[in-house]
């Protein structure tokens, strides 16, 4: 697989919701990630006793979930944040790599256009009709383990409730605290 393919298939699972980009935030290093959003969850195993206690899954299903999960990390904190970005770098991508999928197939003055709205919008439900494509290639969860933060722009789960005690969760817009030497969607 070639990278510009890879960047397509990309954006095609970002666009249909299947991925997510976020940020992991640890020892004050950004490290971004495209992956499955249920994955961005800190907490796997609060889902996994949800659907066992609903009888959606037998008690060896979840067993078999809670082992098999994220590669084998069902909880993810600071202690294991290290281990995590290692086993799974294949899911850890540069900044120069999201920029080039942020602009895959798009052009230059769309691009643009969308930047400047997206950096004037404080709700970012408005800017979704002025482009969607370009909206699903932003991050959608902010992971800041040396702030204890975690927010995310993923309208259909309740992400927040996987945090951990002592953390602040919600859903909210969160671009303004990205520095500008990280929003790969900026435009000199």
């Amino acid at each position: 697989m070639t990278v510009e393919s890879e960047k397509i298939d990309i954006c095609e699972a970002l666009w249909n919701g299947e991925k997510a980009i976020g940020c992991f935030i640890y020892g004050n290093t950004w490290n971004w990630a495209i992956d499955e959003k249920y994955n961005f969850c800190l907490n796997g195993e609060l889902e996994f006793q949800a659907y066992l206690s609903k009888g959606r899954i037998t008690y060896e299903q979840y067993l078999d979930a809670c082992k098999r999960f994220r590669d084998g990390f069902l909880k993810l904190d600071e202690s294991n944040f290290k281990s995590y970005r290692q086993r799974r770098e294949n899911i850890f991508y540069n900044k120069d790599f999201l920029r080039g999928v942020y602009e895959c197939n798009v052009g230059e003055k769309k691009r643009k256009e969308f930047t400047i709205k997206i950096e004037n919008e404080k709700e970012l439900r408005n800017v979704m009709s002025f482009s969607e494509i370009l909206f699903s290639r932003l991050p959608s969860f902010y992971i800041n383990f040396d702030k204890k933060q975690y927010y995310h722009t993923d309208m259909d789960r309740i992400h927040e409730e996987s945090v951990w005690c002592g953390w602040k969760g919600m859903y909210k817009n969160f671009l303004d605290l990205i520095p500008a030497t990280e929003k790969y969607w900026m435009f000199k």
